[in-house]
This record gives C-alpha cells, sequence and structure tokens, in this order.
C-alpha cells in the first residue's frame, strides 16, 4: 500500500517476536479512528481498499498483520496466531493514542475483528463486517475438504487430483508440506493449486473468476497467502473450536452490522445468519445478492454503510 496525499502518517511498529507491522493512517485525523483488518489470513492492505472511504470523513487506519504486506519478516509464520495478531491491533491501537476504535473488515478480517472485539469490547465503538468466517474447522473444511466440489467440481478436481489417495483425508496438511519442503517447482504447482481453489468460489462474475483463478504460483504474494492460510486451518485458526458463536452474547452492547452475500460459497451465509442470532438485537444483518468478492452489489452496500454508519 502507497502513501498518497491523503496519508496522515506511516510506518513500522515494532510488535515484538521479531515481526514488526506496515501501518498507514489515512483520511481526516480528526474524525474517530477506523481499523481496517484485511482478509486472508496473509493478503496484505491494498490501494484499493480506500475506495470504501472518504478522507474528508473518515481517519482509518491500514496495516498489514504478521507476515503480510510490508510488514516483516514476510511470510513468517513463526510467532503468528490469532492471538499475536489481536494483540497488535491493541498495540497499535495504544501506539496511536486512540481511546476507541471502529473495526471494518471481511472474511478472515471479520473472525480478526470479532476475536478482537470479544477480548477488548470496551475499546469498540462499532463493527462492520462481510463475508462472515469465525474460524471452525467446519468452515475450513468446508473448502478444503470437498463442500466446494458441489458448485465447484472442476476446480475440486484440480485441487484434489495432485493429492495422494493416503492424505485426501487432510488435503492442509499434505498442502503445507510442500509449501515448506517441496522444490521451487513443486511449490510454485501446489501455491496455484490452492489459491485457485478459492478463487474459482470467491466471485459469481464469470469475467472476475476467468482473472482470479489464473494465480501464478511464484507470486510472492500468492505464495504468502497459501502457507498462512494453511498454517492457521493446520492449527483450527489458534481458537478453541466455536468459540466465537458461543461467546457471542458478549458482543451484544457493540452495534455491528454483518454484509453476507446470499450465494457466497467460500464464507456459506449459515454462519453469518447463526451468529447474528447468537449476538443478539444489536447486530443487524443485510443479505446482498452476491458472492464473497467486493464487487457490485456487495461493495456498494458496504460503501454505504461506511459513509452513512461508520463515521
Amino acid at each position: 500500500m502507497n502513501d498518497d496525499k491523503y496519508t496522515i502518517k506511516s510506518g513500522f511498529l515494532d510488535v515484538g517476536d521479531g515481526h514488526k507491522i506496515y501501518n498507514q493512517q489515512w483520511g481526516n485525523k480528526d474524525c474517530s479512528p477506523i481499523f481496517y483488518l484485511h482478509g486472508g489470513p496473509g493478503g496484505g492492505c491494498k490501494n484499493k481498499n480506500k475506495a470504501f472511504f472518504d478522507p474528508k470523513i473518515h481517519n482509518v487506519v491500514f496495516y498489514d498483520q504478521r507476515g503480510s504486506g510490508l510488514s516483516t519478516p514476510f511470510g513468517s509464520i513463526k510467532n503468528n496466531t490469532t492471538d499475536d495478531l489481536v494483540e497488535d491491533i491493541e498495540k497499535l491501537r495504544k501506539h496511536l493514542g486512540f481511546s476507541k476504535i471502529k473495526l471494518i473488515g471481511g472474511s478472515w478480517g471479520s473472525t480478526l475483528g470479532l476475536c478482537y472485539a470479544l477480548k477488548y469490547p470496551d475499546n469498540v465503538d462499532k463493527v462492520l463486517l462481510w463475508g462472515i468466517f469465525t474460524g471452525t474447522k467446519t468452515e475450513a473444511d468446508y473448502i478444503q475438504q470437498g463442500g466446494l466440489k458441489t458448485h465447484f467440481p472442476d476446480a475440486w478436481e484440480e485441487y484434489i487430483s495432485i493429492v495422494p489417495q493416503k492424505n485426501r483425508s487432510d488435503t492442509v496438511s499434505y498442502y503445507m508440506d510442500k509449501f515448506i519442503n517441496g522444490t521451487p517447482a513443486e511449490i510454485a504447482e501446489h501455491v496455484r493449486r490452492w489459491v485457485m481453489l478459492e478463487s474459482s468460489a470467491v466471485s459469481i462474475d464469470a469475467d472476475v473468476s476467468e482473472t482470479l483463478v489464473k494465480t501464478d504460483g511464484n507470486d510472492p504474494n500468492s505464495q504468502t497467502l497459501a502457507i498462512l492460510e494453511a498454517h492457521y486451518f493446520i492449527n483450527n485458526c489458534f481458537l478453541i473450536e466455536n468459540y466465537i458463536s458461543e461467546n457471542a452474547k458478549k458482543l451484544n452492547k457493540i452495534p455491528i452490522i454483518f454484509v453476507q452475500g446470499r450465494f457466497d460459497h467460500v464464507t456459506p451465509p449459515e454462519t453469518a445468519f447463526k451468529l447474528a442470532q447468537n449476538i443478539g438485537d444489536n447486530c443487524h444483518l443485510h443479505f446482498v445478492p452476491t458472492s464473497h468478492a467486493r464487487e457490485g452489489a456487495m461493495r456498494e452496500v458496504i460503501k454505504a454503510y461506511t459513509w452513512s454508519w461508520l463515521i
């Protein structure tokens, strides 16, 4: 993510454990702070993420989570857990001198936002999330163990065909081993197939999907995304199973909005629906007739809430 004329300040925060996270404060410094939580894990922030905001009315902190984007060491899975990432948000909040923050993010960003709000509810003003993912093994297995094959059988076949029969009950561990111990050619091919599977299901726009699935397995960002996702999935996202849903009622004092694609095959709508019910009346769920990607109606609905509610 590059600095531009609306950048207030940017730099690196040493959060310990050998990690330094890149952060950029952007927009109007006199407005209440918003923390943008990117997806992945390992996705990093992009300049296009700024399109959700108006620099005249928003004060946004964009930052790259451990191992992601411009943060260092790039691609590192050492000392990289969900609790580490939650504590990094807290360290960054204190470093920037904010008493309360608003949270916005989707997919893995929604997991991280919910975990932070559960641990530090008094520090959270409002929460806007989309593509709700709560980090359970069931949700990860839906992608990596065959749930997608009902609608994306071709993508699933390409993903699973390279996995030996004896490893098919745990495809994530197989792929992780190749990411770490494979030859350069094996790493690139397995990264390509890993990213391709999820990318195939991200969008219902044929042109977008066609672009997304053409992943270069040699691309460092794709390799980092793959290894960090596998690292988190192998460790059940470093969460007790159903941790977020079972503690959801603790979030009911915080105003929360979920924006969920009705045809989202990466993070199916059932998760958002059940979680919103568990949280209670202070959580509003808005279904949009789109998929997982932030495009079309999904993009515009998120932007509408950002400009009218998250200020």
